[in-house]
């Protein structure tokens, strides 16, 4: 449950540094702790750096560099308080607002 699909679509060089291109598509049963799948491994890398995701839909999105997990996140705002973004509860289907997310990785 909760796995991403990472489609790599660039791959270059920059001195000793290495980056990679692409997009994610998120599952149809979001996975509390973030859907899996986007490790250094997964983009041709042996470490990741630094990480640049967009969000996309209302979504806010935060890569966790540890275990390759993409976290969604939605904001609480009503009339009668505004809160703090709130992960997105575990089953959601993200498949249809998060089927292309792109991203671009930096590391070794």
């Amino acid at each position: 449950m909760g796995a991403l699909t990472v489609t790599t679509s660039d791959r270059g060089v920059n001195g000793n540094k290495r980056w990679v291109r692409g997009s994610v598509a998120f599952s149809s049963s979001y996975a509390t702790g973030g859907d899996t799948g986007l490790t250094a491994a997964a983009l041709g890398l042996d470490a990741v750096e630094h990480m640049e995701i967009n969000g996309k839909a209302t979504y806010l999105l935060e890569y966790v560099n540890a275990s390759g997990n993409v976290l969604a996140y939605y904001l609480d705002y009503d009339a009668g308080a505004d809160g703090a973004a709130i992960q997105v509860p575990n089953t959601t289907n993200l498949s249809t607002p998060l089927a292309t997310v792109y991203f671009f990785a930096f590391g070794t």
